[in-house]
């Protein structure tokens, strides 16, 4: 089986990850699933999406923030208690 590599061409519709319109919008709170070291994966609502920290390690179970949005990635920091 060999691909020729015109078969998932974004300007015919593929994507990798997440459509961007699907996505959680910032602001919106998750749970760490898997650990961020700085990528890993938040739950919100029972669903699982991939997530990156702004640059630290972040364990799983704490809670976060999303602050922004790159393709399907959600760039996400720890919830800051006022």
């Amino acid at each position: 089986f060999v691909l020729s590599g015109h078969e998932q061409e974004a300007s015919k519709g593929f994507i990798a990850g997440e459509l961007p319109q699907d996505l959680p919008d910032i602001g919106t709170e998750a749970e760490v699933f898997a650990t961020l070291r700085p990528a890993g994966k938040i739950v919100i609502k029972e669903r699982i999406f991939d997530a990156i920290s702004t640059g630290e390690f972040i364990e799983r179970g704490e809670v976060v923030r999303i602050v922004a949005k790159e393709g399907s990635n959600l760039i996400v920091s720890r919830r800051v208690y006022l």
